[in-house]
């Protein structure tokens, strides 16, 4: 890549690589499969290995990869349970 213009436009590519956020959710499931990483783990990795800031993919993202995501984190202590109630 030359330039700024060029690299801008390698981005918009591999962005617009998937035309729905469904297709990009498969491909992302085939991370999970093919790699045991966790989702948000898979993202990532597709962010980086397409020179993409994870900002940049986010209207990719479906509700349920979304959710997927969430429990992932849930899971592995990142974030609080939805509905969890902390004892006094």
């Amino acid at each position: 890549l030359k330039n700024k213009n060029d690299f801008i436009l390698f981005k918009r590519q591999r962005m617009n690589f998937f035309t729905s956020p469904t297709e990009f959710s498969k491909h992302i499931e085939e991370i999970v499969r093919d790699t045991k990483l966790t989702y948000m783990e898979a993202v990532l990795k597709y962010c980086s290995d397409n020179f993409l800031e994870p900002d940049d993919i986010k209207k990719m993202l479906s509700k349920p990869l979304i959710e997927k995501i969430k429990n992932d984190m849930v899971a592995d202590n990142m974030i609080p349970k939805p509905d969890s109630i902390d004892c006094i």
